[in-house]
């Protein structure tokens, strides 16, 4: 997982969506002694809402 800083996100952050859209893998975002992940979520599937 790459991590940035809020400054790094703030300067790129189209870039780096579009990398974490295109790679898959999660960006992590250091904020003073806290950490954020950004994530891609799956496309939900047609069966996912169906209640059994």
């Amino acid at each position: 997982m790459k991590t940035v800083t809020v400054t790094e996100l703030r300067s790129n952050i189209y870039r780096l969506l579009d990398e974490v859209l295109a790679t898959g893998v999660p960006l992590g975002i250091n904020l003073s002694d806290r950490k954020l992940r950004i994530v891609p979520v799956e496309n939900a599937g047609e069966f996912n809402n169906l209640k059994v």
